[in-house]
């Protein structure tokens, strides 16, 4: 209680600098005093006090939090502060919050503010996204601006690539190359085209094994002579897992020996029962009694849909009564 009577001196005579900090104990170890103390000494006349206790209680009192933030605007508080009520004021009132982004710009925040009003914008007004994308790439907001341009680009924005060019992959010194892996793997379904060119940028580096399997998968229908090159490629970086199964896939037909060696190897390094049915198909060509074997044992390994349903397939000539009981059973 002494500690607050000196401090409530120090805020009637406007020395309120750096005090949340050492109040703020008080308030976490249960002191309902220090709160209180705090709401009638330093925020009525600092609004940057305002601002300190309203994160403190963000989490526990949203409420509360929403309250003191506007406080301290109006009290003058700007930049980052705004942008805190803004987050908070957001979902029911975005006009407003939009207002409160935009004032924060101004007054100094262009880490955060930016890239929170440019995804509210982003779907009416691309050039002033980009504009903003491109103030908070200059503030080193590297990370949540990634997130906003991958959409983006996936749309064919030339200038939204440009920037994460420049202040997502140029600025990771240490792991550019994984911030191409991870455009080229969001774009892979959204923006295949986009994502065969950032593949391709990979090959020649610790990330080849995984980007010429992806690049194969992305070209194995309009060109499945380089997909083949590009998996075998692949399996001789390491992709020992995924690329052996594509291959295989891609030559089964023309080479059913072949892909059973490529199943095999590929449940060498891990069990999947999809591979497990895929080899069982593949065998059943070369000997039908592997093949039962093969679904056999992904039944007993716990498959109890694809493996009952293809042992079933292939048991119809011969013990058509079995067949029946495990189609019943699926």
């Amino acid at each position: 209680q002494r500690a607050l009577d000196l401090f409530a001196v120090a805020a009637r005579h406007g020395n309120t600098e750096g005090m949340f900090e050492d109040v703020k104990p008080m308030i976490k170890n249960g002191v309902l005093e220090a709160l209180e103390f705090f709401e009638r000494s330093v925020i009525t006349q600092d609004g940057r006090g305002a601002a300190d206790l309203a994160q403190f209680l963000e989490k526990e009192d949203p409420g509360k939090a929403r309250g003191l933030y506007a406080a301290a605007v109006e009290a003058g508080a700007g930049g980052l502060t705004c942008t805190k009520l803004a987050d908070l004021l957001r979902d029911e009132d975005p006009a407003r919050a939009l207002e409160l982004y935009e004032r924060a710009i101004k007054e100094g925040d262009e880490f955060s503010a930016p890239i929170r009003c440019a995804k509210m914008i982003m779907d009416r007004d691309p050039d002033r996204t980009l504009d903003l994308l491109q103030l908070a790439g200059k503030a080193g907001n590297y990370t949540e601006l990634s997130d906003v341009l991958m959409p983006l680009i996936a749309d064919g924005s030339e200038r939204a690539m440009q920037l994460y060019e420049k202040y997502v992959i140029a600025t990771d010194e240490l792991d550019g190359d994984s911030r191409i892996q991870d455009l080229a793997t969001y774009l892979h379904d959204k923006n295949p085209h986009k994502a065969v060119e950032l593949y391709k940028r990979l090959f020649h580096t610790d990330l080849k094994g995984e980007a010429m399997y992806s690049y194969g998968i992305l070209i194995q229908k309009e060109s499945p002579g380089k997909a083949k090159e590009a998996f075998r490629m692949a399996i001789a970086a390491g992709n020992e897992q995924y690329a052996t199964c594509a291959l295989a896939r891609l030559i089964e037909d023309e080479n059913p020996a072949m892909a059973i060696e490529l199943f095999e190897r590929s449940l060498a390094v891990k069990y999947d029962s999809d591979v497990v049915n895929e080899l069982g198909i593949v065998r059943a060509s070369k000997d039908l009694d592997l093949a039962k074997d093969t679904f056999v044992e992904a039944m007993e390994a716990g498959d109890k849909l694809c493996a009952p349903c293809n042992l079933a397939h292939l048991l119809i000539p011969d013990d058509p009564n079995r067949a029946a009981d495990l189609y019943l059973s699926i």
